[in-house]
């Protein structure tokens, strides 16, 4: 349940690939998960705070993961994102919830 509303989803047999989605929205401020791959450990863990998401995830080494934000627009690593494929390492989404 946990990864589920993480978003962790191993996207593709021996996991060279992975997909995150993390699923935001009811009572819940904040949820953190991660799971074993053979290339690492992969983590999502997200935050609501006035509005504002902040999603931090990993992406072990080796392995590329498609990224899909919980909000349209937003920066990863301080920089504009809405969604793309990225390698192995430590990434910060933040955005804006709908009011």
């Amino acid at each position: 349940m946990m990864q589920k509303l993480a978003g962790i989803d191993l996207a593709a047999p021996g996991v060279t690939k992975i997909r995150l989605q993390p699923h935001i929205g009811g009572n819940l401020t904040s949820v953190t998960a991660s799971q074993d791959t053979p290339f690492g450990l992969v983590h999502s863990g997200w935050e609501v705070s006035e509005g504002t998401v902040t999603w931090t995830f990993v992406v072990p080494p080796n392995t590329m993961a498609e990224i899909h934000p919980p909000t349209e627009g937003g920066t990863l690593n301080g920089a504009p994102f809405n969604g793309a494929e990225v390698g192995s390492g430590r990434y910060t989404f933040v955005g804006s919830l709908p009011s």
